[in-house]
């Protein structure tokens, strides 16, 4: 599966469907040269996959408001 690249406005909120047995779930890359914010928190991102993989939580959705 390809990982899309997407660019979004500030307060956009974005409904992501997670699939925990696949661990197909949204990650963000801190590092990449497209995010321009470099104070942006991201630890939702890190706390959802610390939950599928270190806690093994069915999640289904995540929701995030940039």
């Amino acid at each position: 599966m390809l990982n899309p690249i997407i660019c979004l406005q500030q307060n956009t909120i974005m409904n992501i469907r997670v699939d925990s047995a696949t661990r197909n779930f949204p990650v963000y890359y801190k590092d990449s040269i497209l995010n321009t914010n470099k104070n942006f928190d991201y630890g939702k991102f890190t706390e959802l996959e610390d939950q599928i993989i270190k806690q093994n939580l069915t999640i289904v959705a995540f929701s995030y408001n940039f």
